[in-house]
C-alpha cells in the first residue's frame, strides 16, 4: 500500500513539473485587422507610410515580414515606409505578422500616378486600378495631365474610327478579364443608380449570362454596364 501511494504521489509531482515547465499558450490568437497606406495614391518615387494593426493576446514576441510587388519597403516593424517605383501603376504591399506558433497576413494596394506630357492621344486608359468611389476626373488628370477627363459613353458612340482598332490600341482587350473593362460616365453622370457606377466591357459579340446591358456598340463588341464595389481602370478622353 505504501509503495502504491508513493507511486501515485510521484506521478502527481511529475505532472506538476511538466505543467510548470511547458509554454502553455494554446489559446493565444493573432489576427491582422488592417493594413493602411498614407497616402493611398502617390507620384513615382514618393514615400508612403504603411501601418499594420492587429489583435494579439499571446505572450511571445511578434515579427513582421514585408514584401511589395513594386517599389521598396524600408523597415521591419508594424509601421514601415514604402518608396514608390519610377513607373505608374498599382503596387501591392503585403505583410506577415508572426510569433513562434501563430501567423496572419494582410495587404494594401497603393496607386502610383504620373503622365507623359508628349502623348496627346484622344483616348487613354489608366495604368492604375481604382475604386469607383473616388474622383475619377482627378485620376485622369493625375495620370495623363490637365487636358484629360473621365470619358463619356457618348464619346465612344460618336467615335468615327474603327472601334476594335481603338480598343486594341489603348489596351481594352478581350482577355485577361482584368483588361477588358474601364469606368466611364453616361450623359455626364457617373452613376446608373445610387451605388452602381457605369463601366464598359469588351464582349466581342458574346454577352455573359446575367449581364445587364444599358447600351452597346457594334452588336455587343463593347457594352455599357454598371456595378459597385469594383476596382477598374479609367477610360479618359482629351478635352482640349
Amino acid at each position: 500500500m505504501k509503495k502504491t501511494l508513493m507511486s501515485v504521489f510521484g506521478i502527481f509531482i511529475l505532472m506538476g513539473i511538466l505543467f510548470l515547465g511547458c509554454d502553455c499558450d494554446d489559446d493565444a490568437t493573432l489576427e491582422v485587422t488592417s493594413v493602411t497606406a498614407t497616402p493611398a495614391t502617390c507620384d513615382p518615387g514618393d514615400t508612403v507610410a504603411v501601418v499594420v494593426t492587429y489583435d494579439y493576446d499571446g505572450d511571445g514576441t511578434l515579427s513582421f515580414t514585408w514584401t511589395a510587388s513594386g517599389g521598396t519597403v524600408i523597415g521591419s516593424d508594424a509601421d514601415v515606409n514604402w518608396v514608390a517605383p519610377a513607373t505608374a501603376g498599382t503596387c501591392n504591399v503585403a505583410v506577415t505578422v508572426f510569433d513562434d506558433d501563430l501567423e496572419d497576413n494582410g495587404n494594401v494596394d497603393i496607386v502610383v500616378i504620373g503622365y507623359s506630357p508628349g502623348d496627346t492621344s484622344l483616348f487613354k486608359v489608366t495604368t492604375g486600378f481604382y475604386p469607383e468611389t473616388i474622383d475619377l476626373d482627378s485620376i485622369a488628370i493625375s495620370e495623363f495631365g490637365p487636358s484629360y477627363r473621365l470619358a463619356d459613353w457618348n464619346d465612344l458612340v460618336s467615335y468615327s474610327g474603327d472601334i476594335e482598332a481603338l480598343a486594341n490600341s489603348i489596351g481594352i482587350l478581350s482577355e485577361p478579364d482584368s483588361l477588358n473593362d474601364c469606368y466611364v460616365k453616361k450623359n455626364g453622370d457617373r452613376w446608373y443608380s445610387l451605388t452602381r457606377h457605369y463601366f464598359i466591357q469588351r464582349h466581342d459579340g458574346t454577352v455573359p449570362g446575367g449581364w445587364l446591358v444599358h447600351d452597346t456598340i457594334d452588336d455587343h463588341f463593347i457594352d455599357l454596364g454598371s456595378w459597385y464595389g469594383m476596382s477598374k481602370r479609367v477610360l479618359c478622353i482629351r478635352i482640349d
